[in-house]
């Protein structure tokens, strides 16, 4: 059997939205590969060989984010409050030291896990040689790391997948550094992709940033979401079933994603009935933590869980919440989750980012974000009570979103990689 490695950032055991997307890709080869991953590693648990789901699985850390762990594990468990105000502090002084390195290093604080997945790429090499590299974007260093290796190793065969582009983050910006950072970020961008054999773009970045392959469109190709499995692992036990539970699962961006208006509207609801809950990580926990405390617990908070048990959250739920992004090269991957489970959904949209996906999904409110939120209050409340116990039929999901089925991106897959 041929060996495909594949780079990715969060995966195992708490996955990003972009590492449970490459999962499901490279799931779909297992039959013609043996996979291995290489990945940054969350928490403490280091993995090196460690066998998942056939899948042989190897963390990467570093000193910062070893340390910011021990921190944020720490004024989670601590009970002195000192002792919890030093841990902040110190999470806030390494997130600092992150932003600092982010400035002076390419490409950006993860320099380091491009050096160190290049060596464990090559150690790995050796003990069983490789046939197939799966680099996945983001982080864009596991692309450096793909190109260093394909230049060691010509005859191993280099796939790229790129949902984040790079160098949309130092777009638009005003300041001297970034726009520096942007030129050289697309410039590397535009030489990863002619240098791999193979590019895969998810579809927003295939329709939005062409500038990164016009002169080798006969590699790139888009890439659809996968529509997982639908999962009715429904337990009532999650939530108070005399309620009506809104959830809504995935991350919060302070700049792309914010969930200010989502809470905000929320909070103009007057049915006592209705409770949010979020199983959230975020960037801007103080604008989430002052909605939550003025809720009176109809805004819940839970701790993060694992991609198996989220399927669970999700069938428990009455509503699914989904918060779109400003730009809109970047599309939550969510989305098509949320669709398998054939549940009702409403959906938070900004101008210029309406969502085509969700937009023919038969059981949804779309809420633009400049609506007035007294209104949007409104809308949630009578989708809510309406929709609550609602289901589409799964044959009619199918067929809507056929190109979004296991077949068919298992097709697109092989046929790329065996043509070039």
């Amino acid at each position: 059997m041929k060996h495909l490695v594949m780079l990715a950032g969060m995966y195992y055991p708490h996955s990003s939205a972009t590492g449970k997307c490459a999962n499901q890709y490279v799931s779909l080869l297992g039959e013609n590969y043996k996979i291995d991953v290489v990945f940054i590693q969350s928490g403490f648990t280091k993995y090196n060989g460690h066998i998942d789901q056939g899948q042989t699985l190897y963390s990467l850390s570093n000193w910062r984010l070893r340390i910011e762990d021990w921190l944020i594990k720490h004024e989670k468990n601590s009970k002195n409050r000192v002792l919890k105000r030093m841990c902040i502090k110190g999470i806030i002084v390494l997130k600092a030291i992150g932003r600092v390195q982010s400035l002076l290093l390419f490409p950006n604080n993860l320099r380091w896990f491009y050096k160190s997945s290049f060596r464990t790429l090559c150690s790995i090499h050796k003990r069983e040689p490789i046939d197939l590299i799966f680099t996945v974007n983001s982080p864009f260093a596991a692309h450096l790391a793909g190109r260093d290796f394909k230049k060691k190793y010509p005859n191993v065969k280099w796939i790229t997948y790129t949902a984040d582009p790079f160098h949309v983050r130092y777009r638009n910006r005003s300041n001297f550094v970034s726009n520096l950072k942007y030129q050289k970020a697309i410039n590397a961008e535009i030489q990863v992709l002619d240098e791999a054999d193979v590019n895969f773009l998810s579809e927003e970045v295939y329709a939005n940033c062409e500038e990164l392959y016009e002169l080798i469109k006969d590699k790139t190709f888009s890439l659809p979401y996968l529509l997982p499995n639908n999962y009715r692992k429904r337990s009532d036990l999650l939530f108070d079933s005399t309620k009506v539970n809104l959830v809504y699962a995935g991350r919060f961006y302070k700049d792309i994603r914010n969930p200010e208006y989502l809470l905000k509207s929320f909070l103009k609801t007057k049915n006592e009935n209705l409770v949010m809950h979020l199983y959230a990580s975020s960037d801007c926990e103080t604008l989430i933590n002052h909605y939550v405390k003025q809720s009176g617990g109809r805004i819940v908070r839970h701790d993060l869980v694992k991609p198996d048990e989220i399927e669970v959250v999700l069938n428990s739920a009455d509503i699914l919440l989904n918060v779109g992004n400003s730009i809109p090269e970047f599309k939550p991957s969510k989305t098509f989750e949320y669709i398998s489970t054939c549940k009702p959904i409403i959906n938070f949209y900004h101008n210029g980012c309406y969502d085509e996906v969700l937009d023919k999904y038969p059981l949804i409110l779309q809420i633009n974000t400049e609506d007035d939120e007294k209104l949007s209050a409104e809308s949630i409340e009578e989708f809510s009570q309406k929709s609550k116990n609602s289901y589409i039929d799964k044959k009619l999901i199918d067929e809507l979103y056929l190109k979004h089925s296991d077949d068919y991106i298992k097709g697109l897959l092989l046929t790329a990689i065996e043509k070039h």
